[in-house]
């Protein structure tokens, strides 16, 4: 592709041109994954490779204007895009897991190539860039985690790729009812005798039942992002305006679950829970939500607020309802199988209950694919590893103990 002259640091708008390259293709790559898988766990792979596209996506608006801060102009002919990308077609088929390794395998690809990316900035000196590559090397290593735990061999209990899992039926059933069929949850459990006893150290038959409730758990990363929301909105907020980390927490956690039944194209689980946050926060302090019909936090506002649901003329039994509605909305408790509507919300429940934070859902349908293939009930294998983590029998599917980033 042809550069003017005026380019600055040519070698990082070079590093990132091929950053783009690689990034683009492995986009079309996920997303025609995400399109063309089949089987009784399309649901989950559906949309697991959905949340890899549009994280990808975002990502070429800022690879593109960095360049163009240097000078260079950013590829934009397919022709391009293939000459930079290391990241090649491949025949997988339709099967899910084949389709996983090679999205893997490509995103290893991807790894390197924002590896390099981001010592050729670093080297040069442009930190901002070299910030961003980082950030985005961070994600990519989040995808090869998840990729991997779908992957991940449970006989070995190594964390190694392995051949694609066939089901030896055309579709799997338990007690004559689907369990992997989209967005559907068996409503009859297995009988006890066919359900899992759990690990070695585990209490047998531990798994099923209803759980004691529990606080929902947040990664650090989200807890950190949502401290800071706070205290950046305290400074300026007027008394009876202020915010708590509860609060948000307790908005976050909507939005997490709102996400399941809709949210914008494009945005992630926790972009669409912020965005939830932020509008929560402008209302709080303005007043006026920036929707009109935006009203279902209402009751999560301090009792002096205008627009709080919660009225009280006593101000002390206020602010007691009003800890009584973040405790409510912060506790999660896991419950019989036939009382979940569908898959996603019992593992959404599951990861909100594992102390893991939302980032384990992928490794929770993992196990629930395992549960399937060697005919036990499923949610019982996925809820062992939500309640034991790493003492369960699926624990080879957690990240590394020194990659956990919650408390």
């Amino acid at each position: 592709m042809a550069q003017d002259f005026s380019i600055e640091k040519p070698e990082v708008s070079e590093a990132l041109a091929e950053t783009l390259g690689n990034a683009v293709v492995l986009y079309f790559k996920a997303h025609g994954h995400h399109w063309n898988v089949v089987g009784n766990d399309f649901s989950q792979f559906h949309d697991f490779f959905a949340d890899i596209y549009e994280d990808i996506y975002s990502s070429f608006d800022a690879l593109a204007e960095n360049m163009r801060k240097l000078g260079a102009f950013a590829p934009y002919k397919l022709v391009e895009f293939a000459q930079l990308s290391s990241v090649k077609d491949a025949n997988v088929g339709t099967n899910a897991m084949s389709m996983c390794k090679d999205l893997y395998d490509s995103n290893e690809i991807m790894i390197r190539s924002l590896d390099n990316c981001f010592a050729v900035a670093d080297a040069a000196n442009e930190q901002g860039i070299a910030d961003f590559i980082a950030g985005r090397i961070d994600m990519h290593k989040k995808w090869r985690w998840q990729l991997n735990a779908f992957l991940t061999s449970e006989s070995s209990g190594e964390s190694e790729a392995v051949q694609p899992v066939e089901v030896e039926t055309e579709e799997v059933f338990m007690d004559e009812q689907p369990v992997f069929a989209a967005g559907s949850l068996a409503k009859t459990p297995a009988p006890k005798k066919d359900r899992i006893k759990g690990s070695k150290t585990n209490k047998a038959g531990s798994a099923s039942g209803t759980k004691s409730a529990r606080k929902v758990k947040f990664s650090d990363k989200i807890e950190k992002s949502l401290k800071e929301k706070v205290s950046k909105h305290n400074e300026s907020a007027p008394n009876g305006r202020k915010a708590s980390l509860s609060m948000l927490k307790a908005v976050y956690r909507r939005g997490a679950g709102a996400f399941s039944t809709s949210h914008r194209p494009g945005m992630t689980r926790d972009q669409w829970a912020m965005g939830r946050v932020n509008a929560f926060l402008r209302l709080l302090k303005s007043g006026k939500p920036a929707n009109s019909n935006y009203t279902t936090d209402n009751d999560l506002l301090p009792a002096s607020h205008p627009r709080s649901s919660k009225k009280s003329n006593s101000a002390v039994t206020a602010g007691a309802l009003l800890e009584e509605n973040y405790d409510a909305e912060l506790t999660v408790e896991i419950k019989d199988q036939e009382e979940y509507a569908s898959i996603e919300e019992a593992i959404l429940a599951m990861a909100e209950f594992s102390g893991f934070g939302y980032e384990i859902e992928p490794s929770l349908k993992a196990a629930w694919a395992r549960g399937v293939k060697d005919n036990q009930n499923p949610f019982d294998r996925a809820l062992d590893l939500a309640e034991y983590g790493y003492q369960s029998i699926d624990a080879d599917l957690l990240p590394l103990k020194e990659n956990v980033d919650h408390a």
